[in-house]
Protein backbone atom coordinates (compact mmCIF):
# COMPACT_ATOMS: atom_id res chain seq x y z
CA UNK A 1 0.00 0.00 0.00
CA UNK A 2 1.05 3.34 -1.08
CA UNK A 3 1.27 5.78 2.21
CA UNK A 4 0.20 9.78 1.60
CA UNK A 5 2.71 11.63 3.16
CA UNK A 6 2.54 14.93 1.37
CA UNK A 7 1.71 17.98 2.61
CA UNK A 8 -1.49 19.00 3.74
CA UNK A 9 -1.30 22.16 1.48
CA UNK A 10 0.17 20.07 -1.33
CA UNK A 11 -2.74 17.18 -1.37
CA UNK A 12 -5.30 19.13 -3.20
CA UNK A 13 -3.37 20.00 -6.10
CA UNK A 14 -3.94 18.92 -9.63
CA UNK A 15 -0.06 19.03 -10.00
CA UNK A 16 0.01 16.67 -7.03
CA UNK A 17 -2.56 14.58 -8.02
CA UNK A 18 -0.90 13.85 -11.44
CA UNK A 19 2.33 12.89 -10.08
CA UNK A 20 0.90 10.56 -7.19
CA UNK A 21 -0.98 8.91 -10.35
CA UNK A 22 2.35 8.62 -12.34
CA UNK A 23 3.91 7.06 -9.05
CA UNK A 24 1.11 5.14 -7.95
CA UNK A 25 0.97 3.52 -11.88
CA UNK A 26 4.60 3.00 -11.58
CA UNK A 27 4.46 1.04 -8.45
CA UNK A 28 2.11 -1.10 -9.91
CA UNK A 29 3.85 -2.04 -12.79
CA UNK A 30 2.01 0.03 -15.62
CA UNK A 31 3.75 2.07 -18.05
CA UNK A 32 3.30 2.98 -21.50
CA UNK A 33 4.55 0.23 -22.65
CA UNK A 34 3.14 -2.26 -20.67
CA UNK A 35 -0.35 -0.84 -21.56
CA UNK A 36 0.12 -0.84 -25.23
CA UNK A 37 1.94 -5.02 -25.03
CA UNK A 38 -0.85 -5.93 -23.04
CA UNK A 39 -3.60 -4.54 -25.62
CA UNK A 40 -2.44 -5.07 -28.68
CA UNK A 41 -3.17 -8.60 -29.83
CA UNK A 42 -0.77 -11.34 -31.47
CA UNK A 43 -0.18 -10.63 -34.92
CA UNK A 44 -2.19 -12.81 -37.71
CA UNK A 45 -0.82 -15.84 -39.43
CA UNK A 46 1.05 -16.15 -42.24
CA UNK A 47 -0.35 -18.28 -45.12
CA UNK A 48 1.17 -19.77 -47.97
CA UNK A 49 4.30 -20.98 -47.38
CA UNK A 50 6.04 -22.76 -50.30
CA UNK A 51 9.88 -24.14 -50.38
CA UNK A 52 11.55 -24.61 -53.10
CA UNK A 53 15.14 -25.94 -53.53
CA UNK A 54 17.83 -23.80 -55.06
CA UNK A 55 21.27 -25.41 -55.06
CA UNK A 56 22.50 -28.93 -53.41
CA UNK A 57 22.89 -26.83 -49.83
CA UNK A 58 20.31 -23.91 -50.04
CA UNK A 59 16.60 -23.90 -50.13
CA UNK A 60 14.32 -21.03 -50.45
CA UNK A 61 11.11 -20.18 -48.91
CA UNK A 62 8.38 -17.71 -49.42
CA UNK A 63 4.94 -16.96 -47.46
CA UNK A 64 2.40 -14.67 -47.43
CA UNK A 65 2.17 -12.05 -44.78
CA UNK A 66 -1.29 -11.09 -43.32
CA UNK A 67 -0.41 -9.03 -40.80
CA UNK A 68 0.33 -5.73 -40.34
CA UNK A 69 1.82 -5.52 -36.55
CA UNK A 70 4.51 -7.75 -36.63
CA UNK A 71 7.79 -7.28 -35.18
CA UNK A 72 8.94 -10.08 -37.55
CA UNK A 73 8.76 -13.79 -38.65
CA UNK A 74 9.73 -16.69 -36.93
CA UNK A 75 11.60 -19.61 -38.93
CA UNK A 76 11.28 -23.09 -37.65
CA UNK A 77 13.14 -26.48 -39.16
CA UNK A 78 12.33 -30.15 -38.91
CA UNK A 79 13.80 -33.16 -40.07
CA UNK A 80 10.57 -35.15 -40.08
CA UNK A 81 7.82 -32.88 -39.98
CA UNK A 82 7.11 -33.84 -36.87
CA UNK A 83 9.52 -33.08 -33.66
CA UNK A 84 12.45 -31.12 -33.61
CA UNK A 85 11.72 -28.38 -34.36
CA UNK A 86 14.50 -25.67 -34.53
CA UNK A 87 14.14 -22.11 -34.90
CA UNK A 88 16.83 -21.22 -37.44
CA UNK A 89 15.70 -17.44 -38.12
CA UNK A 90 13.89 -14.29 -36.82
CA UNK A 91 13.57 -12.13 -39.83
CA UNK A 92 12.43 -8.10 -39.47
CA UNK A 93 8.95 -6.94 -39.99
CA UNK A 94 7.20 -7.83 -43.27
CA UNK A 95 9.66 -10.19 -44.70
CA UNK A 96 8.15 -12.85 -47.11
CA UNK A 97 11.05 -14.93 -48.11
CA UNK A 98 13.97 -16.63 -46.46
CA UNK A 99 17.15 -18.21 -48.21
CA UNK A 100 18.53 -21.60 -45.34
CA UNK A 101 21.68 -22.09 -46.74
CA UNK A 102 24.99 -24.50 -45.53
CA UNK A 103 22.53 -27.20 -45.60
CA UNK A 104 23.46 -30.92 -46.16
CA UNK A 105 23.21 -32.48 -49.51
CA UNK A 106 20.58 -34.66 -50.55
CA UNK A 107 18.01 -34.02 -47.26
CA UNK A 108 14.73 -33.04 -46.93
CA UNK A 109 13.80 -30.60 -44.70
CA UNK A 110 10.24 -29.54 -43.05
CA UNK A 111 9.71 -25.82 -42.75
CA UNK A 112 7.04 -23.47 -40.95
CA UNK A 113 6.68 -19.99 -40.05
CA UNK A 114 5.06 -17.99 -37.33
CA UNK A 115 4.44 -14.48 -36.97
CA UNK A 116 5.46 -12.61 -33.53
CA UNK A 117 5.18 -9.37 -32.08
CA UNK A 118 5.46 -7.98 -27.69
CA UNK A 119 2.29 -9.73 -27.08
CA UNK A 120 3.31 -12.96 -28.53
CA UNK A 121 3.31 -15.56 -32.11
CA UNK A 122 0.54 -15.86 -34.34
CA UNK A 123 -0.28 -19.69 -35.47
CA UNK A 124 2.30 -21.65 -37.14
CA UNK A 125 1.88 -22.13 -40.90
CA UNK A 126 1.20 -25.61 -42.76
CA UNK A 127 4.49 -26.96 -43.28
CA UNK A 128 6.45 -27.15 -46.41
CA UNK A 129 9.22 -29.55 -47.21
CA UNK A 130 11.97 -29.57 -50.19
CA UNK A 131 14.85 -31.54 -50.74
CA UNK A 132 18.31 -30.88 -51.47
CA UNK A 133 20.35 -32.06 -54.28
CA UNK A 134 22.81 -34.00 -55.28
CA UNK A 135 24.99 -32.41 -58.53
CA UNK A 136 26.78 -35.53 -60.20
CA UNK A 137 28.65 -34.35 -63.38
CA UNK A 138 30.06 -36.63 -66.14
CA UNK A 139 33.86 -35.84 -66.51
CA UNK A 140 35.27 -38.75 -68.61
CA UNK A 141 32.20 -39.51 -71.19
CA UNK A 142 33.58 -43.03 -72.31
CA UNK A 143 34.39 -44.37 -68.99
CA UNK A 144 31.33 -42.62 -67.03
CA UNK A 145 33.29 -41.26 -64.21
CA UNK A 146 31.73 -38.96 -62.25
CA UNK A 147 33.15 -35.98 -60.03
CA UNK A 148 31.19 -33.30 -57.59
CA UNK A 149 28.94 -33.89 -54.90
CA UNK A 150 28.44 -37.94 -55.28
CA UNK A 151 32.12 -38.47 -55.63
CA UNK A 152 33.16 -36.91 -52.34
CA UNK A 153 36.66 -37.98 -53.42
CA UNK A 154 36.73 -36.95 -56.95
CA UNK A 155 37.99 -33.28 -57.87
Amino acid sequence: MIRNSAPAHLKHSPRYALIALVLWALAVGLTPASRAASTLPPPNAPTGLTAARFSSTRLDLTWTDNSADEDGFKIERSLDGLTGWTLVQTTAPNVTSYSNTALARATTYFFRVRATNASGDSANTSSAQATTTVICHVTDVCTGALSGDCCPNCP
